[in-house]
């Protein structure tokens, strides 16, 4: 008979020795017979992520936290997904799908100083400075000692001052 939890640790072990394709098909197969388990959508989310990118991980991160809400643990890996994602939008100069992304980040982790700061870099470049100026506080009020959070404070002050 199949056991998940075997799958699931076989996948570990498969991707530690570099058999991406089959770690990816055993993490599947975990999922396969026990869809309804939040960990190993969690543990097939992390192996696409590491292998295929964020996007292919992206169904199983919020299925994961879907199933269960309360753990931390999966909705801080989804909302880090969200802004890898956003960033990777930003980096084509989509700001408007990533500024989309980021705010679905916060939204599961209001705390996640990186993504308020990465919102407030895509709407300078959407021209809201208000909404950036919001953004990038929120962010230097959740990590007070980044330094780059204050840069990016400071430049918008520079340039609304104009």
């Amino acid at each position: 008979p199949d056991h998940p939890p075997e799958y699931s640790m076989l996948s570990h072990s498969l991707q530690e020795i570099g058999q991406y394709q089959s770690a990816i098909a055993a993490a599947r197969k975990a999922v396969d017979l026990k869809p309804d388990n939040a960990y190993y959508h969690f543990n097939l989310a992390l192996t696409l992520a590491e292998i295929e990118g964020e996007s292919a991980a992206l169904e199983h991160f919020r299925k994961a936290h879907e199933l269960a809400p309360e753990d931390k643990v999966f909705a801080k890996d989804l909302a880090v997904c969200y802004h890898n994602l956003a960033c990777d939008k930003q980096f084509r100069d989509n700001h408007a799908e990533a500024v989309d992304l980021l705010r679905l980040a916060i939204e599961i982790d209001p705390d996640y100083a990186g993504a308020h700061h990465m919102l407030a870099i895509s709407l300078v470049e959407l021209g809201k400075t208000d909404e950036a100026r919001n953004a990038i506080n929120k962010a230097i009020e959740l990590d007070p000692g980044e330094m780059e959070y204050r840069e990016l404070n400071e430049k918008l002050r520079i340039d609304t001052d104009m």
